[in-house]
Formats: C-alpha cells, sequence, structure tokens
C-alpha cells in the first residue's frame, strides 16, 4: 500500500477527450486539478482501495476510478471518468522532472510499423453486413459504396469459425493475395496470416478470416448462416436438390433432356431470394445480447463487440438513461439496444425511462432521443402511458415516459 501511495503524490498529467488537466495529489488525500489551457482548477479528494483509487471532487458528480497498477509508471488508459458529459476510459502519466541529458553515440531509431488491423481501409472495420451466397456459395462482405458498389465474395475456405489464432507473418502488407499467400509458403492456414490490397487496391484483407483477424465478419457470418438455414430450411432442401439435379445433367452432358428440371430450378428461385431477403432484413434488425454489469458507481454499463454501448441507473422501479453509443448494430436500433441492456440488468419491467441532461448536438435531438425511447418501451413489450418533456433550472433538456404492460 506505502508504495502505491508514494507513487500517487505529486502531479499527473490526464488526457480526457480534446481535454488536457493536470492533477497533484497530496499526502493528507487530499487533490487538485487545473485546466492546463486555462485558468479552470479545482479541489477533490482521494481514497485507496485494495485495487483502486477513487476520485472525487467538491460541487460535482463527476467521479474517477483508476487502477493501482496504473500507478506503476508510463501513459496508460487503465482510468475511468463517470459524468453527465463524458463516461470511459482516458489516459493518464506521471508528470517526471527531466534528468540531465547523457551523450549517446550513433542512436538507433527505432521504427514502429502498423498493424494492418488498425488501419482505417481494412475490411473488418468497413463491413456493414454479411450475406451468404446460397447460389454460389461463400460469404458477400457490404461494404460502405465509396469503397465497393458491389459485395466482396469470400470463399468460405477462408473463413475459420472456431479460430482465434491468426499471427501475423509481418505488418508487411502485399499487393495481391498471390504475393501475400505466397510469402506464407504457398499455404493458407488459420494459423498465420499476411495482409494484402485487394478490390483495385481499396481495401486491406487477411489470407485467413478468424475470429482474432476479422471478429465482425466471422461472428456475423456464423449468425447469418444459422439463420439463414433455420428461416428457410424447406426451401434450401429443395433448391440443393435441385442444384445436385442441374450439376448432374450439366457434367453428363444432357442439359437439353432435362430442361423442366431447369424451369422448375428456375420458378423457385424468386420465392427463395424472398425468403433469404426476409431472413437477412430479420437479421439486420436484430441486437443480441450484450455483456456487461454494474460498475463501482452502480452504473450499469453494457457492450456488444465493435463498440456499441449503453449505460443508465436504476431508481426505485425506473430508468435513468446515461448513454446510447451504436457504432456497429443497425442503423435505428438505439431503443433495441437500450431494452437488452435493461433486461440484461435484470429489470426486464421498469416503470419508467427518464434521460436527463438531452445534449442539443442537433437541432432534433429532442426527438431521436424520444424516439429511441419509444423504441425501447416497445421493446420491453410495454406501451408508453405518458410522456413528459421540459428544461431544468440549469437549461437541461429532460424527458421521461411512463410504462404499462
Amino acid at each position: 500500500m506505502s508504495d502505491d501511495r508514494d507513487r500517487l503524490i505529486g502531479k499527473w498529467k490526464v488526457w480526457v477527450k480534446s481535454w488536457v488537466w493536470e492533477y497533484e495529489f497530496f499526502q493528507d488525500n487530499t487533490v487538485t486539478w487545473r485546466d492546463t489551457n486555462s485558468l479552470e482548477k479545482g479541489s477533490g479528494r482521494w481514497v485507496m482501495s485494495s485495487s483502486l483509487v477513487n476520485i472525487s471532487w467538491t460541487d460535482s458528480v463527476t467521479k474517477e476510478s483508476w487502477q493501482r497498477s496504473a500507478l506503476i509508471g508510463g501513459k496508460n488508459n487503465k482510468a475511468y471518468y463517470s459524468s453527465p458529459y463524458y463516461t470511459g476510459a482516458y489516459y493518464i502519466e506521471k508528470v517526471v522532472f527531466d534528468l540531465p541529458k547523457t551523450v549517446q553515440q550513433d542512436p538507433e531509431i527505432e521504427i514502429e510499423l502498423d498493424d494492418p488491423q488498425t488501419q482505417a481501409n481494412y475490411i473488418d472495420s468497413l463491413c456493414t453486413h454479411v450475406g451468404y451466397g446460397i447460389y454460389n456459395g461463400g460469404f458477400w462482405v457490404y461494404v460502405p459504396e465509396v469503397y465497393s458498389p458491389h459485395p466482396i465474395e469470400i470463399p468460405e475456405n477462408l473463413v475459420w469459425f472456431n479460430s482465434n489464432f491468426g499471427t501475423r507473418e509481418s505488418d508487411k502488407i502485399y499487393d495481391s493475395q498471390a504475393s501475400a499467400v505466397q510469402a506464407l509458403g504457398g499455404r493458407v492456414t488459420p494459423d498465420r496470416v499476411a495482409f494484402y490490397e485487394g478490390i483495385g487496391g481499396k481495401i486491406i484483407c487477411p489470407t485467413a478470416f478468424t475470429l482474432k483477424t476479422a471478429p465482425t465478419i466471422v461472428n456475423t457470418a456464423s449468425i447469418v448462416t444459422d439463420e439463414l438455414i433455420e428461416s428457410v430450411k424447406e426451401d434450401l432442401k429443395e433448391i440443393m436438390g435441385m442444384l445436385v439435379l442441374r450439376i448432374a445433367v450439366s457434367t453428363g452432358g444432357a442439359v437439353l433432356g432435362r430442361s423442366a428440371e431447369v424451369r422448375r430450378l428456375k420458378a423457385r428461385e424468386a420465392r427463395a431470394k424472398a425468403a433469404l431477403d426476409n431472413a437477412r432484413a430479420r437479421q439486420a434488425s436484430a441486437v443480441t445480447r450484450p455483456s456487461g454489469g454494474p460498475d463501482q458507481f452502480d452504473m450499469y454499463r453494457y457492450s456488444w463487440p465493435g463498440g456499441d454501448s449503453v449505460s443508465y441507473e436504476k431508481k426505485g422501479n425506473g430508468i435513468v438513461v446515461d448513454y446510447v453509443k451504436r457504432v456497429k448494430n443497425p442503423p435505428g436500433s438505439g431503443g433495441r439496444m437500450l431494452a437488452e441492456g435493461i433486461k440484461a440488468g435484470g429489470n426486464a419491467k421498469p416503470d419508467s425511462l427518464f434521460a436527463p441532461n438531452i445534449l442539443q448536438k442537433e437541432a432534433n435531438s429532442n426527438v431521436v432521443i424520444e424516439n429511441l425511447l419509444r423504441d425501447c418501451v416497445e421493446a420491453l413489450g410495454g406501451k408508453v402511458s405518458s410522456a413528459q418533456k421540459g428544461v431544468d433550472g440549469t437549461g437541461k433538456h429532460w424527458i421521461r415516459m411512463s410504462i404499462s404492460y
């Protein structure tokens, strides 16, 4: 305890979003802060537990927690911030006074190459949704039209659903799939991967799609496959039976003699395609159960793979909404995300939803939040019995909805 206490005492530089602050911790469990770009400052108190340093500020609802392992040194983001204007991790670093410089003979410059998976045009980051090419096989990955107006076909033999492997051969990005595979000795496996510029050099792709190299695509492809098979099971049986017949006829050289079967196959295509499209639409609107739970401040925080998250507090049998962030989940699914988070927290039938401090980022921010809350009520299986809106004494907008079931 005493070692960590000694490490904490002194000045720290803190980065929260675009702000840069300086904290100074004292032996008497007090702490001060100041904005390095203005004259703003304040004070508070800190307390150290077995694993955390918890910080509270005078006349403020903001709370912070630092992991004690963050005190060892170096810039790190083992710190958590909770306030009405920002909730999430941030960076901290102990201020160390410069030591006299020493002369180094023939200094070497260390160059750290970028991980291809962190590039903005990496295929897993661009993926908007995934389809299954039932007629041609393989998966279709959809990306923004600026990168490709057509879906990108990923053969099934390049997708490994149960592999968490994918060690990079190097950080080099090859100019073609062939050269990337050649760098791996001519074999494609989930254990070692190389990266290349595909789709005319616009998109970076891995040689193997695993849960490590492309978690969004692989997870979505798995869900889509299960959903489609279940939704169109009978059509699949009929179509696949006809495809086998068609292939057999083709390889046997007697296509003309089986023209009736080919016409039957074409007649079924429209019905099967409609069923597949309906299944994809249901999948696109689905929001899976998130992971998470209450934090040390009794704030319930839940998240999905890809960066989507919700947070809220429980007040009696009501819910006070703190934050909803949609990244990978379908557009318009914010209300369903909040509902899934509330269910995961064990409160499937709250009697009210309250959204305080609605930030006016857009002219229709209140409408957006109201629609989100109404979608949440519907997803919970309830009805809005009353809706109230207003502005508090500090100018902050709020919405409260009462729910009946």
